[in-house]
C-alpha cells in the first residue's frame, strides 16, 4: 500500500506523535533534574551534619539515600554517598564499638571504589583511598596491626599515584604525612629501622609543601612527628645524633605551637621535647638533659592539668616521675625519688585498675622501681615491703599470658627487691622467693625474642641471689647453680658490647668457683677461679675500675699462692 504523505491528516497524526514524545522526555528530564536536585540537596544537607560530628544523623540520611539510589542508576551519587557513609563510620569509630564501626567505614570506602575508579574518576579516586588508609590505620590499633597497616600503607601509595607535589600540593602533603604515620607505626611490629626511615622520608616529602609560612599548622603537625620518628631511630642507631634531631625539630615546633595560640599542642610538643631530653640524658650530659626534661614536662603540665585533660596529665606525670629516678642517680638522690613518687602515685589517682589496667600497671612498676631505689637511702624495710606490694599489683595485669615481656620485666624488678630485703631479714626465705621471681623472669626468655641485655642482667642477679643462699643452704648445689648461669651469660659474646658486665662476671665467676673449691675438687675449681679472675683483669684496669681491679687481683694472688 502506498503512503500519501501530503495527507493532511497524517501529518496531523505525524506531527502529534512527535510532540507527544518529546514532551515526554521533557517531563522526564525536568522531573530526573528536580530528582537529582532533590538527592543533591539531601546529600548536602547529610554532608553538613557529618562536619558538625553529628555523624548518626548523618549516616540516617545516608541510610534513606541509598535506599532510592542504585549504582547502576546513579553511579556518580552512589559513589558519594558511599564515601561520606564511610567518613561518618570512620569519624564515629571513635567512640562506641570502634572496631565494628571501622570495619564499616572500610566496607563503604571499598563499596565506593567500585564506582570512583582511578581511570572515571581520578581525584575523587584519590580522596577514598586517603580516607581508606586512615580506617585501616585506625583498625591496626584494635587488632592485627601488621595486615591493617600494610592496606594503608598501599591504599596511601594509590593516592599518591593521582595527588602528586605538582598537581595537588595540599592533598599530596597530607597523604605523605599519614603515610609516615602508617610507616611508624608499622616499625612497631617489623623492619623497624627500615620502616622508621621510610617514615622520616615521607614527613620530610610533606615538609616540602607544608611550610612554615604557608601552612604553619600542617607544618607544625608534621614536624611534631618527625620529631617522634627521629626519637624512634634513636632506639635502633645513632642515638646521640637522631635525638639531637628531634629535640631540634620539638625547639622548632614550639616557635609555631605557642601556649598562647594552641595550648593543647604546646603541651604535647613540651612533652615530646622532655622525652627527648631524658633519652639524651643516658648518652651524654646527664644532670642538664634530665633537667631539661623535666623543665619541658613541667611545662606541658601548666597545660594539661589534672582537671581539664586527667589522661594526659596523668601521662607526663610519669614521664616526669622517670625523669626525677634518672636525675637521682645523678643528685640529691632521696630528693629526687621522692619527687618521683609523688608524680606515680599522682599517675594512678587517675589510672586506675578498672579504668586503665595497663596503664595502671605501668605506673605500679615504676612506683615499684622508685621505692626499691629509695630504700637504699632511708628506711630500708619499710620501702622495700612497698617495692614489692607495687610489683605485686602490677603483675595482677601483667600476666605472662597476655603481657609476657612486660610481665618478666616485673618479675626482675620484684626479684631485686627481695634479693635486697634479704640482706636484712629472714635472708633464707627472700632469697628463695627472689630466685623464683628470677626463674620466672627468664622462663621462655630467649635472646632471639627479647633483649640481650635485659636477659644477661636477669642471669646475672639469679647468679647472685644463688651465692646469697648458698651462704644459709645446700652450698655446693647453689654454687653450681650460680657458676651454671654466669657461664650462661658470658655464652652471649658480651666482652666488647658490654665490657663492664662482662669483667663483673668473670669476678662473681671466679669467687663461686672459689667457694666451690672450699666444698670439693680444690684444684679444679681454683683453677677455674684463676682463669675467670684473669679475664676479669682484660677489662677492669686499674685506672678505669680502681675498686674492681683490686677486689679482682687480691682473690687471684690468694688463688695463686694456694695452687703452689
Amino acid at each position: 500500500m502506498k503512503i500519501d504523505y501530503n495527507n493532511p491528516w497524517l501529518v496531523t497524526l505525524i506531527g502529534g506523535v512527535v510532540v507527544g514524545v518529546a514532551l515526554y522526555f521533557m517531563l522526564e528530564f525536568r522531573d530526573r533534574k528536580r530528582t537529582d536536585s532533590v538527592l543533591l540537596a539531601r546529600i548536602w544537607d547529610a554532608e553538613q551534619l557529618e562536619e558538625k560530628g553529628m555523624y548518626t544523623d548523618a549516616l540516617r540520611i545516608d541510610e534513606e539515600l541509598l535506599k532510592e539510589v542504585s549504582n547502576k542508576k546513579h553511579p556518580d551519587v552512589y559513589g558519594r554517598i558511599k564515601f561520606n557513609e564511610g567518613s561518618c563510620f570512620s569519624e564515629s569509630g571513635q567512640e562506641g564499638d570502634k572496631e565494628e564501626n571501622l570495619t564499616k567505614a572500610i566496607q563503604a570506602f571499598e563499596e565506593a571504589l567500585k564506582i570512583r575508579t582511578v581511570e572515571k574518576y581520578p581525584v575523587e579516586y584519590a580522596q577514598t583511598q586517603n580516607n581508606l588508609g586512615n580506617a585501616y590505620g585506625r583498625l591496626s590499633g584494635i587488632r592485627d596491626k601488621e595486615e591493617n597497616l600494610t592496606k594503608a600503607i598501599h591504599a596511601f601509595k594509590e593516592d599518591l599515584k593521582i595527588e602528586t607535589a605538582e598537581k595537588y600540593p595540599v592533598g599530596y602533603a597530607q597523604t605523605q604525612n599519614n603515610l609516615g604515620n602508617a610507616y611508624r607505626m608499622l616499625a612497631g611490629v617489623r623492619n623497624r629501622e627500615d620502616n622508621i626511615t621510610k617514615a622520616i622520608q615521607a614527613y620530610k616529602a610533606a615538609l616540602e609543601i607544608s611550610t612554615v609560612k604557608k601552612y604553619p599548622v600542617d607544618y607544625a603537625q608534621t614536624q611534631g612527628n618527625l620529631g617522634n620518628a627521629y626519637v624512634d631511630l634513636a632506639g635502633v642507631r645513632n642515638r646521640e645524633e637522631n635525638l639531637t634531631k628531634a629535640i631540634q625539630v620539638f625547639a622548632e615546633n614550639l616557635k609555631i605551637r605557642t601556649v598562647e595560640k594552641s595550648p593543647v599542642e604546646y603541651a604535647q610538643t613540651q612533652n615530646n621535647l622532655g622525652t627527648a631530653y631524658d633519652d639524651l640524658a643516658g648518652v651524654r650530659d646527664k644532670e642538664e638533659n634530665l633537667t631539661k626534661a623535666i623543665q619541658a614536662f613541667e611545662e606541658a603540665l601548666k597545660v594539661e592539668t589534672f582537671e581539664k585533660y586527667p589522661v594526659d596529665y596523668a601521662y607526663v606525670q610519669g614521664n616526669l616521675g622517670n625523669a626525677y629516678v634518672h636525675l637521682g642517680e645523678a643528685r640529691d638522690k632521696e630528693e629526687n625519688l621522692t619527687k618521683a613518687i609523688q608524680a606515680f602515685e599522682e599517675v594512678l589517682k587517675i589510672e586506675t585498675v578498672e579504668k586503665y589496667p595497663v596503664d595502671y600497671a605501668q605506673a605500679q612498676n615504676d612506683l615499684g622501681n622508685a621505692y626499691r631505689i629509695l630504700a637504699g637511702v632511708r628506711n630500708k624495710k619499710e620501702n622495700l615491703a612497698k617495692a614489692i606490694q607495687a610489683s605485686k599489683e602490677a603483675l595482677k595485669i601483667r600476666t605472662v599470658q597476655r603481657y609476657p615481656f612486660a610481665h618478666a620485666v616485673t618479675q626482675n624488678n620484684l626479684g631485686d627487691a627481695y634479693s635486697n630485703l634479704a640482706k636484712i631479714c629472714d635472708k633464707e626465705g627472700n632469697l628463695s622467693k627472689a630466685i623464683q621471681a628470677y626463674e620466672e623472669t627468664l622462663e621462655g626468655r630467649t635472646v632471639d625474642k627479647y633483649p640481650v641485655a635485659y636477659v644477661e642482667a636477669a642471669l646475672a642477679d639469679l647468679g647472685n641471689a644463688y651465692i646469697a643462699l648458698a651462704e644459709v643452704r645446700n652450698k655446693e648445689g647453689n654454687l653450681t647453680k650460680a657458676i651454671q648461669a654466669y657461664e650462661e651469660v658470658l655464652k652471649m659474646s658480651i666482652a666488647e658490647k658490654h665490657p663492664i658486665l662482662y669483667g663483673q662476671i668473670q669476678y662473681e665467676l671466679g669467687t663461686a668457683f672459689d667457694a666451690l673449691a672450699g666444698v670439693r675438687d680444690e684444684k679444679q675449681n681454683l683453677t677455674c677461679a684463676i682463669h675467670a679472675y684473669e679475664e676479669a683483669l682484660k677489662i677492669s684496669a686499674a685506672e678505669k675500675y680502681p675498686l674492681l681491679h683490686n677486689w679482682t687481683m687480691t682473690n687471684l694472688l690468694r688463688d695463686q699462692r694456694k695452687m703452689k
